[in-house]
């Protein structure tokens, strides 16, 4: 694979500082705390606050990043005794794996930890439980109501028996109370609109083996009055393809985005390369998606959940090899590790341990670090996306390195269908491990990480991603001072004496890091090193006066550190271009693609990027697609290269036929978009209108959409503007737009326009283009005579708030509706739409038996169908506007249709007009109406079938 750049630039980064570090965790609740690593690191965000949790303590920030409270050990917060009494060496129960989570709707925090209950010596007794922390108020720093969740599955405190091997005979101490327990390791959280879920990695707890992940479920509404107790639904032998499910991680989302979908789903990801799913190979080419559906019964007395999960097909990904001489998978840049030379002085070892160095010691050296075993590593559900990211080993530039794999997986109504778009984070010669990843519903989305290799002490770093043209360069957002330096890195603290010397220590990194959202902005939490110091500092040759804290930088064990950091990424912003042909496939043509005619079945990818004014950072693009030549009744799919041939269409024709469609589409692989011919040979003709791509230019390039306004009509008595001026062969007209149907006076760089032609005389075509510029070699409608033919236009405006239309040949009249406008940034507290480009997908068929959602709805005369775009149809619920591919087909006799908010009245405009058997597409971008619904209105004396494509949507 290509080489992820690393950039010295931190872009739309606003904030970052460090977290807690080991000497935090050390020294909380008076130093009565055992050393840790790695720093498992949970964070969540909301109402003013951000709170971390590492290991074994948390801590409250506010959103300036300044502390709010003390680094808290985790027993006192639960109310347990102090890990291990520095006095009495008295141990408490033993707290790890930590996660939190902000309940937007409810505004309460939710704080979970496994906890293994221990002797008073420290032993554990075998029972293990979920602990769940539930805030009282929307502050974290008041009082908490604490819940506790059996987790030794041994059928004890009413828990299933899961028949997990018992403890060694002799026990290895005296006092177990539950011989046979399992435990669930790795607890990590999630919720949707109604639930709060908590997943773990079952294993027995005095044996080897793994069972399977479990999944446990509860209502958030009833979480939030802090009941006396809870009830919990509880899912166990999770299983997938009829392996182990293993680390189901389960979806947050932000700002509402959770799917309504089967009366209220929650989604899951999980990979199968790990050996705990029974792969022996260490790598595989599909992922697990499931789907916890009906979870608003979770607010009943009786729950019902329903379970489903399906295997995808996916980009290649493998558990990362060793890098290195000391274990792990991921090599760090070589500088002071004072531990490791201490280790290796009989000296210090002795001074400072109280142990000398065993005689058949392994020589220690500076170890490499942990890169996961491609577990998913988190998971984000927006948009109606589940993101997903887990480490395996890439090849780049020719080296095996550890790197980030990264999905966005679309689940289908069949979830065996859905789509998965995919990538991989690769830095030439360096790590990249430990990668999390949210998303926002305009596809905005970050990955965190930490950045580790020859060239780097382990850094926080985050870099851009998007779905189509993948990851920008990695930001460091906390450069590493020094390696990683902690005891888990060490033969000597790993392995009892006597160990032999093949044997290697696992050097412990943060098994997870976290990434969530408050408001527009990501907050990411990764673990780092923010310290060094040579030997000579920690190690003066006498322990009196020696300093292994480093000036209270790091531990005489540990030395890792924590960073969070806010970025706002750039937003998506629509740019239109003046009209510029950037494909003609028909021989001679002189344009791009000439002679690459379209057979039947064919399929043509055109570049995007680069061409027509668009540049290399667009995500999506606006053209105008034309048929010509057509030999069959057939259609043009368009969708973003690299992506699996959706069930769409963008463009119906027949034969001897020219049509034109306006397209919104994602950009896939290099910027491209694919084109496919159903029957027959065709030629295309492709213009390209505008395109969307990040900016951070205030109020400029957001969308406002309106219900269908009529501006303009040619027609003599029309009684509407521009009555009466009949284009002519070769003739132009400026229209108002500025000011016109609900556009505003000013403020506006270009205009979203349904233009039809009526009363056409011969053949011909209609050129739209921003009044006082060149007139472009490019066309927006195609027709003959006699025909009425519709089409969307996104057009800048020119001079004099004015647009220009230009007729080919004979004459015709002009019909135009406004549908909306961009803005142009000069009012930089200007708001509107953000666009988000998705893998097509059809969301209604009226035709019978079609297997689409209004199967059977065929539209009679004057009949209206309301169709679900957000939740069920697609798009997430926070779309304001929907960007529809709208196709009239079966008809029975002339007509045209209106596409509206839906609750409102239907409008007096049209958005596609037929005659009697035609099939007639319409690119829709529609406001989206009552509860995330479009109505679409047939004026027709007949009847007609519709079929409605979605391709994107807007967020507000």
């Amino acid at each position: 694979m290509a080489a992820t750049p690393v950039s010295a630039a931190t872009p739309d980064l606003v904030q970052s500082f460090r977290g807690l570090n080991h000497v935090d965790q050390r020294s909380a609740n008076g130093g009565n705390q055992f050393s840790l690593e790695p720093p498992d690191q949970g964070l969540c965000a909301g109402n003013g606050f951000v709170l971390e949790t590492v290991n074994d303590v948390l801590r409250v920030y506010g959103t300036d990043g300044t502390p709010q409270s003390a680094a808290t050990d985790l027993n006192t917060f639960y109310g347990y005794p102090a890990q291990v009494d520095r006095t009495t060496l008295v141990s408490g129960p033993a707290l790890t794996d930590p996660s939190c989570y902000y309940d937007e709707i409810n505004q309460r925090w939710y704080h979970v930890v496994l906890t293994l209950d221990t002797n008073p010596d420290g032993s554990f007794r075998g029972s293990n439980h979920l602990d769940l922390a539930v805030s009282q108020a929307s502050s974290p720093l008041g009082a908490w109501a604490v819940y506790q969740i059996p987790a030794q599955d041994d059928g004890t405190q009413g828990t299933p028996n899961h028949n997990c091997a018992p403890q060694p005979s002799p026990p290895p101490t005296p006092t177990v109370s539950n011989p046979s327990a399992c435990f669930g390791d790795y607890p990590h959280v999630g919720a949707d609109r109604n639930g709060f879920y908590i997943t773990t990695n079952e294993y027995d707890f005095f044996g080897p083996n793994f069972t399977t992940a479990q999944l446990y479920s509860i209502s958030r509404q009833k979480l939030a009055t802090a009941p006396p107790s809870i009830q919990v639904l509880h899912f166990d032998h999770l299983g997938l393809a009829g392996t182990p499910g293993f680390t189901v991680w389960p979806a947050q989302s932000a700002h509402g985005e959770y799917s309504d979908h089967l009366n209220g789903s929650e989604y899951f990801l999980s990979s199968m390369a790990a050996g705990e799913t029974g792969n022996t190979t260490g790598a595989a080419g599909s992922i697990g998606i499931w789907q916890l559906s009906n979870t608003a019964s979770l607010n009943t007395a009786t729950p019902s959940l329903q379970l489903a999960n399906a295997v995808l097909s996916s980009e290649l990904y493998e558990v990362p090899a060793f890098i290195g001489n000391s274990g792990g998978s991921a090599d760090q840049k070589v500088g002071d590790v004072p531990l490791v030379q201490c280790v290796n002085d009989p000296l210090c070892n002795t001074g400072l341990f109280g142990n000398p160095p065993d005689p058949a010691q392994k020589v220690e050296s500076e170890s490499t670090l942990d890169g996961s075993d491609t577990r998913i590593l988190s998971a984000w559900f927006t948009g109606n996306q589940v993101w997903g990211t887990l480490d395996t080993a890439v090849s780049v530039g020719g080296q095996t390195r550890v790197g980030i794999a990264w999905f966005a997986v679309q689940p289908n109504q069949d979830l065996t269908t859905s789509p998965v778009s995919q990538g991989y984070l690769g830095v030439g010669s360096n790590n990249a491990i430990f990668g999390t990843v949210a998303a926002l519903a305009d596809g905005r989305a970050v990955l965190a990480m930490t950045l580790v290799g020859p060239d780097y002490f382990p850094s926080a770093a985050y870099a851009f991603l998007s779905q189509n043209s993948g990851v920008s360069a990695v930001n460091i957002a906390g450069a590493g001072k020094g390696p990683s330096d902690g005891f888990s890195g060490t033969w000597y603290f790993n392995n009892p004496p006597g160990t032999p010397e093949t044997a290697s220590p696992r050097p412990r990194w943060g098994d997870y890091g976290a990434v969530v959202i408050l408001g527009d902005a990501f907050w990411l939490a990764s673990e780092y090193i923010d310290q060094t110091c040579t030997y000579a500092t920690y190690w003066s040759g006498n322990p009196a006066t020696s300093d292994p804290s480093c000036g209270q930088t790091r531990t005489a064990l540990a030395n890792w550190a924590t960073r969070i950091t806010e970025v706002t990424p750039p937003f998506n912003a629509y740019t239109p271009v003046t009209p510029a042909r950037i494909t003609d496939t028909r021989p001679g043509s002189g344009d791009p693609n000439a002679g690459a005619t379209l057979g039947p079945g064919a399929t043509l990818d055109i570049q995007v990027t680069g061409a027509g004014g668009v540049p290399s950072g667009a995500t999506s693009a606006v053209l105008n697609l034309t048929d010509a030549t057509a030999t069959a009744d057939s259609y043009l799919s368009v969708w973003p290269k690299g992506q699996p041939k959706p069930t769409i269409s963008n463009l119906n024709f027949g034969p001897g036929q020219v049509r034109a469609n306006l397209v919104q589409v994602a950009l896939g692989s290099g910027g491209a978009v694919s084109i496919f011919n159903n029957k027959g040979s065709t030629d295309v003709v492709v213009d390209a209108e505008g395109y969307v791509a990040p900016s951070s230019q205030p109020g400029f390039g957001f969308l406002t959409t309106q219900a269908p306004a009529r501006i303009a009509d040619t027609r003599p008595g029309s009684g509407q503007p521009n009555a009466g001026q009949t284009l002519g062969p070769g003739g132009s007209l400026n229209f108002q737009v500025k000011g016109q149907g609900g556009i505003p006076g000013g403020g506006v760089s270009a205009v979203v326009l349904n233009v039809t032609e009526a009363t056409a005389t011969a053949p011909s075509f209609l050129t739209a283009y921003g009044t006082g510029t060149a007139r472009p070699k490019a066309s927006n409608l195609n027709f003959t005579a006699g025909q009425i033919v519709p089409n969307r236009v996104i057009v800048p405006v020119g001079a004099g708030g004015q647009v220009t239309i230009y007729n080919n040949q004979g004459s015709t009249d002009v019909v135009i509706d406004a549908n909306g406008w961009f803005s142009d940034g000069s009012n930089p507290a200007a708001f509107g739409g953000r666009f988000q480009g998705a893998a097509p997908g059809r969301i209604t068929d009226t035709r019978l038996n079609s297997g689409y959602p209004n199967q059977g709805a065929t539209l009679g005369p004057g009949g209206t169908l309301n169709v679900q775009v957000t939740g069920a149809g697609g798009a997430p619920s926070a779309a304001t506007t929907a960007v529809l591919n709208v196709t009239v087909t079966n008809p029975t006799a002339a007509g045209y249709l209106t596409v509206y908010p839906a609750g409102g009245s239907v409008p007096f405009a049209s958005d596609l007009n037929w005659d009697r058997g035609g099939t007639v597409p319409s690119l829709d971008p529609v406001r989206l109406g009552s509860q995330g619904q479009v109505g679409i209105h047939n004026t027709s004396i007949g009847s007609a079938d519709v079929v409605v494509d979605l391709f994107g949507w807007y967020v507000t």
